[in-house]
């Protein structure tokens, strides 16, 4: 469903002032482009929240969700644009420019013997946790990454130089529209569109105090649910293994 088409009446405009009987006065198209936008933020959450085995993308962008950056001898932390909601792989070339997977840590993960560390205990407790500055001190070849904030720090720093020696996979936002917008669509699977409208007018609804919000909210919790069902769907070119459990009796 298009943003805007005012010679069919098709458009995800024309079905907010069908679904509510209103108009561009008193609906203007400025607030109908905003409450649109709301609306898709509120569906890539469902997306995200559902789509495990096929990585999202909004399908308006002409480029896949990664980035490159250079890998710098002794650099550990590398900025990322905020426009990256989800980081789902990071990969680096090592010093023979081979690309290999880095695994994922946390703060929370260096104590109690995590990651090759010991730690003191008493009584089976640990007493101390691990620096981060001292963890991984020793410039090499990366094998862990952490997110902090807006950037990713690599464990151990690299201790040598990679042209685009970095790669990250991540997930993003949806592209906002623009009252002047007309052929553009949102970036979800075109057979829920409607979401997009019933969104909108459900939040029209509660700020004008209509009787049909609640009807609205119904349907927007309807299409809603619609998104995480469809999302969630196991892809049918994956196959289902079964594995035994084998259990020992003797």
């Amino acid at each position: 469903m298009v943003f805007s088409d005012t010679i069919n009446d098709s458009g995800i405009v024309e079905d907010i002032d069908f679904i509510l009987g209103t108009d561009a006065t008193r609906f203007p198209l400025k607030d109908k482009a905003r409450l649109a936008n709301m609306a898709q933020d509120s569906a890539l959450s469902l997306i995200l929240g559902s789509d495990g085995r096929w990585q999202f993308d909004d399908t308006n962008n002409t480029d896949f969700p990664i980035a490159t950056t250079d890998l710098v001898s002794g650099q550990q932390d590398y900025g990322f644009t905020t426009d990256m909601l989800v980081v789902t792989r990071i990969e680096a070339k090592d010093a023979n420019g081979k690309w290999v997977g880095l695994t994922p840590i946390d703060q929370n993960d260096l104590n109690q013997g995590s990651y090759g560390y010991q730690s003191n205990t008493v009584n089976g407790i640990s007493t101390d946790r691990q620096s981060l500055t001292a963890f991984m001190d020793t410039n090499g070849n990366p094998i862990y990454y952490d997110k902090i904030a807006n950037s990713i720090f690599l464990y151990p720093a690299p201790n040598y130089n990679s042209t685009d020696g970095l790669k990250v996979y991540f997930q993003r936002r949806m592209d906002d529209f623009v009252a002047a917008d007309t052929t553009k669509v949102p970036g979800f699977a075109s057979h829920l569109h409607r979401y997009v409208s019933y969104f909108a007018a459900r939040d029209y609804a509660a700020k004008k105090g209509m009787s049909m919000l609640g009807f609205l909210e119904n349907k927007v919790k309807e299409w809603g649910q619609a998104i995480v069902e469809h999302y969630g769907y196991r892809p049918k070119d994956e196959s289902v293994k079964i594995k035994p459990n084998v259990e020992n009796y003797r």
